[in-house]
């Protein structure tokens, strides 16, 4: 028997560290570095002291950022197993995310423990609202057989662990932590009485325990034990009430199950013992949205890199992973923190958007390099191939009509033509003095983000044509300034300002694409294909094919007959 399963108490040191809630992130830091700074110095002046930091990476990294020196003070606790950090970067909201971002957050949580000595294999997710079924399917992919939690339970679970089983019959050995992850706490308000509150506390919870030891979690949010607590359980600790002190993890190998353990299947959600505040799903509804749009973006940027990048993994596309994950925290994408703590999950995940959008912008650029300035490109970043809708504009000098959708080896596309924008994109007056400010809208040969073709000065008027692409004809902005200048000269008083574009068609063409690929297409106007004439007919002198008849008389003469029956010989 383990000296933990001989103990009748076993308390956990620990705190519950919510990044980010009724103070911004920053806020909390700063409280984040005085109470590390407090726990390094207590957990160093006694061999014996554990502490379990809320089974996330996040707030050692944060504090490690401003503490930089005591990188080594942290590994060295942690390698002797007196500090438990991980499994999770961060202590995630399971609905409000996908189950990449799960995975995710498991991994680069595993990656940062690992590098400060170790991850602790225990799925502790001591406060989310509710857990998923397939957690223990994760967990088990990730080498974690066992997991602590509280809300959520349904009220058939009697004892303080049961076994907790995902739809693909992944199983991982629960923790139930029915009196919350601060249990411990009220048995420790009293120093001088705490073997006395400990006796009541382990009389009215019996039923759970059994003969197992108490578990007390000794902490709570945003603060670190006293560092007089072992003495006061050392002073507390006698032979029929022996108290031991130990991480989680250390808990669960040295306290074996004893008898048969409930099994529960699928979701936690029951409210039985425990609020699992269901507003959360809809408060705040635009960092929902706002995390959804990020995970879209950043994973289909992971396809495109994946199929036509140069390099397997893009360091910023894991950073995008990194601003995610942080935005995962049960108090950031829930929306239950301050107006402050909000914006700044917005701004977070808007950043991991555009992140994810330049690396998967820049890829197919590279791809689309290949296709003429007047094609379009459809990429299919799905596995399997489908149809495509793209919906693109064109520019139309010719009749609508006569516009056709081919992909590069002519197979012709089905399309369908939504809308025709207007031709005037800007017609003005302005006073001759007035013309420089029109100038001044000009960068280069851009005008309303558009190129300029060409332009023609009339006496009070002048005129730009632009079109999507300038073509060959060259443009001269100091050439028109000086244009300008001379025609205002001789022409004082109102200007009219006219800017005029080709005809812009906006389509929608259904192109087939294979699975992760790629079809350039180009949609053209064609002229209108002429009927063939009949083929001719011919018998004895005369050629006829409907519409010219030759006929070839005895002395080598011939007329030539119309359909209409005009007719010439000679």
């Amino acid at each position: 028997m383990s000296p933990l399963e001989e103990s009748d108490a076993v308390f956990v040191p620990h705190t519950h560290w919510d990044r980010e809630w009724y103070e911004p992130f920053q806020v909390f830091r700063h409280r984040l570095v005085t109470e590390l700074d407090r726990l390094l110095d207590a957990a160093e002046a006694d061999p014996e002291f554990r502490f379990t930091l809320d089974g996330q990476t996040a707030a050692i990294e944060d504090y490690l950022e401003i503490r930089p020196e005591n990188r080594e003070r942290v590994q060295q606790l942690v390698e002797q197993g007196r500090l438990a950090l991980g499994p999770w970067l961060i202590l995630l909201d399971e609905f409000l995310c996908g189950g990449e971002t799960i995975v995710r957050n498991l991994r680069l949580g595993h990656e940062g423990a690992r590098a400060l000595g170790g991850a602790m294999p225990v799925g502790y997710l001591p406060d989310m609202f509710g857990h998923i079924a397939q957690m223990p399917q994760i967990l088990r992919r990730a080498g974690i057989d066992r997991a602590a939690l509280w809300r959520g339970v349904p009220a058939s679970v009697e004892g303080h662990r049961f076994n907790w089983q995902s739809p693909d019959g992944s199983t991982v050995l629960t923790e139930y932590l029915f009196d919350g992850y601060d249990n411990g706490l009220d048995v420790l308000l009293v120093p001088e009485a705490i073997g006395r509150a400990l006796d009541d506390y382990s009389a009215m919870t019996s039923a759970r325990w059994g003969d197992d030891p108490v578990l007390a979690m000794a902490g709570t949010d945003h603060t670190v034990p006293d560092r007089r607590l072992l003495d006061w359980l050392r002073a507390a600790s006698r032979p029929d009430r022996r108290i031991a002190v130990a991480t989680l993890a250390e808990y669960l190998d040295g306290v074996p199950t004893s008898g048969p353990l409930s099994l529960v299947r699928g979701e936690l959600r029951s409210h039985a013992r425990g609020n699992i505040l269901p507003g959360v799903l809809s408060v705040r509804r635009s960092l929902k949205q706002a995390m959804a749009q990020a995970e879209r973006t950043v994973d289909e940027a992971e396809r495109v890199l994946a199929v036509w990048g140069t390099q397997p993994e893009d360091p910023y596309l894991r950073r995008a992973w990194h601003k995610i994950i942080e935005s995962t925290a049960h108090d950031s994408v829930v929306g239950s923190g301050t107006d402050e703590t909000s914006e700044q999950v917005a701004a977070r995940l808007a950043e991991a958007t555009q992140m994810a959008r330049a690396v998967r912008d820049r890829v197919l650029a590279s791809l689309a390099a290949g296709v003429p300035a007047s094609g379009h490109l459809a990429v299919n970043t799905l596995p399997h191939a489908r149809e495509m809708l793209a919906e693109i504009d064109v520019e139309a000098a010719e009749p609508a009509a006569s516009m056709r959708a081919r992909t590069a080896d002519g197979r012709e596309l089905p399309l369908q033509l939504l809308s025709t924008a207007g031709t005037v994109l800007g017609d003005e007056q302005f006073d001759a003095a007035e013309l420089e400010r029109v100038l001044r809208r000009i960068h280069r040969r851009e005008l309303f983000g558009r190129q300029i073709v060409s332009f023609e000065l009339e006496p009070g008027q002048l005129t730009f044509r632009l079109a999507e692409e300038a073509g060959p004809s060259p443009f001269d902005l100091l050439e028109l300034r000086v244009a300008v200048a001379e025609a205002t000269a001789r022409h004082p008083g109102p200007w009219r300002v006219l800017t005029t574009t080709v005809s812009v068609l906006r389509a929608l063409v259904a192109v087939p694409v294979e699975a992760s690929g790629a079809m350039p297409f180009r949609v053209a106007a064609e002229p209108e294909a002429k009927p063939a004439p009949d083929a001719p007919e011919s018998g004895g002198r005369a050629i006829d094919n409907g519409r010219v008849r030759a006929e070839v008389a005895a002395d080598g003469t011939f007329t030539l007959r119309a359909a209409d029956g005009t007719a010439l010989s000679g």
